[in-house]
């Protein structure tokens, strides 16, 4: 049972071990050649440094990144797909595809993400939206959905085609969800993979030189066209920190030290830190005499510079609660707040259900006694009430 008062609790200051570097001062211009260009910490989608964010742009092969996003959340990687005929047209970089050739959606995924193959984007496209339009129609909303507005998808491959745009910002965005799928990661983050078709069989080899040469690369995607340029999408992992780094319009070499330098500064200037877990108690509450475990309803991170050592503190404010709770129920929230910012704010849930004690003799006692109680103040009052009637009757009499 809920009600709409909230006490405040108190304040707890929240410990974090942040790394010690010696940052770059902060806003301070990086020397890169891409035109557009987005460092973005993951877990909190907070851009750290840009260079013309909503500039649109041709994405060339980074489309594949949303191709691969919508593709996984529709399919098994273990579901067998039948090549098109449409798809053995594809122009570009292909895995020569042969028609009603059967192959797994793994095995698909990892020949466009890692070889690039147009072939393959096709395959998976008209086998998850049923046509190649109707799964760009899929490509489209999905842009929508996450809030990468600016972006108008004409095709699943990146192939050059009029209105087929996004912005560095955009692909950010859509990267930072393809991420939180594990078979993505482990898919972009392949160096090579082992590949059998009825055309040809030997070895996918990622092209992304990050993989090789960039401690705790984790992928993405490259790409290049004549209008688009030279693209990457590259991520890396340290720790706690997780950073994506976009880069469009760029050169054959200097996209490589793009990214070193983007995803550097992020490594050198920022750290991460988790605010709470969900599904971990927080605190313990008695309501009624009975302890209730209460956790977060969802994750909170933070990002921030290197060089600022300040706590984050949290403020927790319950509800007014009465048994019985059920699990999962909300019963407050937790507010993190540096100085004056405040950071996040989660909903706070019991971590399990806690019902009225079935028998409570001192309960039934006091309820009881508050029941015999009434019942005397009434008979007592109606005592009272008969008294004063009846010495009105008679005062009536002696009067008249």
């Amino acid at each position: 049972m809920r009600f709409s008062t909230r006490a405040t609790i108190g304040w707890l200051i929240l410990t974090w071990a942040a790394v010690a570097c010696a940052p770059a001062a902060q806003g301070a211009e990086l020397k890169i050649v891409g035109e557009a260009a987005v460092l973005m910490e993951m877990h909190t989608g907070k851009i750290l440094w840009q260079r013309n964010k909503d500039l649109s742009m041709a994405p060339a092969s980074t489309t594949k990144i949303m191709t691969a996003l919508i593709v996984l959340e529709r399919n098994k990687l273990s579901d067998i797909t039948i090549v098109p005929a449409e798809a053995t047209s594809a122009t570009g970089g292909t895995a020569k595809l042969q028609k009603n050739e059967r192959l797994a959606i793994e095995q698909l995924l990892f020949a466009m993400l890692i070889g690039s193959a147009n072939d393959a984007a096709v395959t998976l496209a008209k086998h998850t939206g049923g046509s190649v339009a109707k799964f760009v129609g899929m490509m489209n909303n999905k842009a929508r959905g996450l809030g990468a507005l600016q972006s108008s998808f004409r095709n699943p491959t990146g192939l050059p085609e009029k209105g087929h745009v996004t912005t560095a910002r955009d692909l950010a965005v859509i990267t930072r969800a393809a991420l939180q799928h594990p078979e993505f990661r482990r898919i972009v983050a392949a160096k090579q993979h082992p590949w059998k078709s009825a055309e040809w069989q030997g070895t996918l080899k990622n092209s992304n030189d990050l993989l090789d040469n960039y401690p705790g690369a984790i992928g993405v995607k490259t790409g290049s066209t004549r209008e688009a340029g030279f693209c990457l999408v590259g991520a890396a992992a340290r720790g706690t920190e997780t950073f994506i780094a976009v880069i469009l319009k760029s050169s054959e070499k200097a996209v490589w030290e793009d990214a070193r330098i983007l995803l550097d500064h992020g490594f050198r200037n920022f750290s991460a830190m988790s605010l709470v877990e969900p599904g971990k108690t927080i605190l313990t509450s008695k309501v009624d005499g009975k302890k209730v475990a209460i956790a977060a309803a969802a994750p909170a991170h933070y990002v921030g510079p290197t060089n600022d050592g300040r706590p984050p503190q949290m403020q927790i404010a319950l509800d007014e609660l009465a048994l019985p709770i059920a699990k999962g129920e909300i019963v407050g929230e937790a507010v993190f707040r540096k100085g004056d910012k405040e950071l996040a704010r989660v909903d706070l849930i019991s971590r399990v259900a806690v019902q009225r004690r079935p028998f409570d003799l001192s309960r039934i006692l006091a309820a009881a006694g508050a029941v015999l109680l009434a019942l005397f103040l009434l008979l007592l009052r109606r005592h009272r009430r008969r008294k004063r009637y009846i010495f009105a009757r008679r005062g009536n009499r002696l009067r008249f």
